[in-house]
């Protein structure tokens, strides 16, 4: 009888072995199965990206082999990301057998869309796209020396200037 208790509690239990994290605005989804960049431990893409979520999986030894992989592929492709790392600062000692990763996933830069009625993402968006020591700011192509921007919600920085719409 304490036996049975036990095993329906531990199956109460039972997590999935993925659980995911979205940082920054939603992404649209890319399927159950897409294709996903797996990047070895420590290294971080190479191309321009932007973290779109944070899967973690639990109960695995490595997370580039399966099943741990297709979890995070499947967790990946729903968050709208192509790639896949593990920053070396989340990594454990070599020594130790690690049963729980912590994967950034990102995706490409012209690769994200992000919503455009989104303030940040507008305020980011400058057509023509600007120019060399030039950073997009409320729509306009300012010098990167300039000051930064804050709105009228933000408060006020040293040398900031106020931005307008």
């Amino acid at each position: 009888m304490n036996r049975a208790l036990l095993l329906l509690a531990l199956g109460l239990c039972a997590c999935s072995p993925a659980s995911v994290t979205r940082i920054g605005p939603a992404q649209p989804g890319r399927g159950k199965s897409c294709d996903v960049e797996v990047l070895e431990p420590g290294q971080v893409p190479t191309r321009p990206y932007r973290d779109v979520g944070m899967v973690t999986l639990d109960n695995c030894q490595d997370y580039r082999h399966r099943p741990c992989r297709d979890w995070l592929v499947r967790a990946a492709c729903e968050l709208g990301g192509q790639v896949a790392y593990v920053q070396e600062s989340t990594m454990a000692a070599p020594e130790v057998a690690q049963m729980r990763f912590q994967v950034m996933v990102g995706a490409y830069a012209g690769g994200w869309l992000g919503d455009p009625s989104d303030p940040l993402l507008r305020s980011r968006t400058c057509e023509p796209t600007c120019g060399p020591g030039q950073v997009c700011q409320n729509r306009t192509c300012v010098s990167a020396d300039s000051p930064p921007c804050t709105t009228a919600k933000e408060p006020t920085a040293p040398n900031a200037t106020r931005c307008t719409d």
